[in-house]
């Protein structure tokens, strides 16, 4: 049914929106492996993102997709354009939905909502909308799946706040005053939130001190459980780069440069996964771990949504 040709011409019959690019590529790969089964129909899969050359994304646009993946903005210039034919499309996916909602992606959805055929004599040729997320129980969540769906059916894999039984959950404290952060080596640099204060005193010296103590108990907990690999995240993406620097003069100095360090040979091996980074840099520094060439990768919240590594040890909250 996914194969639909109209007077000869090729046109989307599937539209998923993910909020962020790293994402859409991610589910767009999978959709590339997915129809690498099928030869009766075939299905041909197109990603749609901004941050990239439009002239491919144009010509294949011309020759024809099934499944179509991207993000929200680069679909409706595309759709607004002309050069992306929404009049047959049956599913509407919206993934990690209160994701999309929280990027400010609201007034674009709608907008490609409206472009959508709503209505069809059989029922199983009308507009399907599925929400997927983990969290899926927000009020803006329930009044966006109001609009968008007639008679929808709730799947709940777990319940509210659910935490795997496969996960275990540790909290680790961080008391500078049990000990001198400035006199540990390397020396960890901080965001500067104090630096132009002199001085400093009560809560913002505390609060420095802890700064500066943190990467040092993150790497006696990487020790400790000889770690091979782990995701850590940072609140920012000056946080990001302060650890990195911070891992790497642990180990020696040595920054990765796509090879030249593996996870076996560094071991404090590390690359960043953050917004603040190019899309071809992000790209070969989540393929550089999920290779295992290093051992950390350090992100922010990009990486927080849908990322699949599988069998991954450890994940650090920093």
């Amino acid at each position: 049914a996914i194969d639909a040709r109209s007077s000869g011409e090729r046109r989307p019959r599937a539209l998923i929106l993910e909020p962020a690019r790293d994402l859409a590529e991610q589910t767009h790969e999978f959709f590339v492996n997915f129809a690498a089964e099928f030869r009766e129909p075939t299905i041909t899969p197109g990603l749609f993102i901004g941050g990239v050359k439009e002239g491919p994304q144009h010509a294949q646009l011309r020759e024809g997709v099934d499944v179509v993946t991207g993000t929200p903005i680069r679909i409706l210039d595309l759709a607004m354009s002309g050069k992306l034919d929404l009049s047959s499309v049956r599913y509407f996916v919206l993934d990690e939905a209160d994701r999309l909602l929280d990027t400010g992606n609201q007034p674009t959805i709608l907008k490609l909502f409206e472009r959508l055929p709503k209505h069809a004599a059989s029922s199983a040729q009308r507009l399907q909308v599925m929400l997927f997320s983990a969290t899926l129980h927000s009020p803006e969540i329930q009044k966006l799946a109001d609009f968008l769906t007639v008679n929808a059916t709730w799947v709940d894999l777990k319940g509210k706040d659910a935490v795997p039984e496969t996960v275990h959950h540790a909290l680790v404290m961080v008391d500078p005053t049990k000990e001198n952060p400035s006199s540990l080596e390397p020396k960890a640099l901080t965001d500067r939130a104090h630096s132009l204060a002199s001085n400093l005193e009560g809560d913002d010296a505390m609060s420095e001190s802890i700064k500066r103590l943190k990467p040092h108990v993150l790497k006696r907990i990487i020790d400790a459980h000889d770690m091979d690999q782990c995701l850590i995240f940072c609140r920012t993406n000056f946080d990001c780069d302060n650890l990195e620097k911070f891992l790497n003069e642990a180990g020696g100095g040595r920054r990765f440069t796509g090879g030249l360090v593996g996870g076996v040979e560094g071991k404090y091996s590390c690359c960043v996964l953050g917004g603040a980074r190019n899309m071809d840099e992000r790209r070969r520094n989540l393929q550089a771990f999920k290779n295992g060439d290093v051992r950390f990768l350090i992100c922010t919240d990009v990486a927080a949504r849908g990322i699949d590594i599988k069998n991954l040890p450890y994940v650090i909250n920093l």
